[in-house]
C-alpha cells in the first residue's frame, strides 16, 4: 500500500514546489523602539490593499503575485491617544518590482531628530 502511494506523495510535494514558487514575498521587519512607539502598531499596504499589521521588533511576510507594487507604511499619531487619523504618520510609497519565487526585505523605521521620533514612518530596502 505504501508503495502505491509513494508516487501520489511525489506527485503532491511537486505540486505544491511548483504552487509555491509561483508567488513572491514582501518582508517587513520594524525596529523596536521606546515606550508608546514600539506597541501602536502601524499597517502596511501593498498598492492600496492591507497585508499586515506590525509592532516595534516584528519582522512579517506577505505572499503575493508577482509584479510592481507600492508599499506604504501609516498610523495615527503614535504620541497623540486622540488621534483617530490612521495615516497621520503615513510613509512616502516605496516601489518595488518582484519577480516570480523573489523576496524583498523591508525595513520600517520613524524619522527622526536627534534621539526624537517625529514621524513620519520611513520604508527603507
Amino acid at each position: 500500500m505504501i508503495v502505491k502511494l509513494i508516487p501520489v506523495i511525489i506527485a503532491v510535494i511537486l505540486s505544491v514546489t511548483a504552487f509555491a514558487s509561483e508567488s513572491a514575498q514582501i518582508c517587513i521587519s520594524r525596529e523596536e523602539n521606546q515606550g508608546v512607539l514600539n506597541i501602536r502598531p502601524a499597517e502596511i499596504t501593498a498598492n492600496g490593499d492591507h497585508l499586515f499589521w506590525i509592532i516595534g521588533g516584528e519582522k512579517k511576510c506577505a505572499e503575493v503575485d508577482p509584479g510592481q507594487y507600492s508599499i506604504v507604511v501609516q498610523s495615527s499619531d503614535p504620541y497623540d491617544p486622540n488621534d483617530k487619523n490612521p495615516t497621520t504618520w503615513k510613509s512616502k510609497p516605496l516601489m518595488v518590482l518582484l519577480e516570480r519565487g523573489a523576496k524583498v526585505k523591508i525595513t520600517v523605521f520613524p524619522l527622526s531628530q536627534g534621539p526624537t521620533y517625529v514621524g513620519p514612518w520611513e520604508l527603507k530596502r
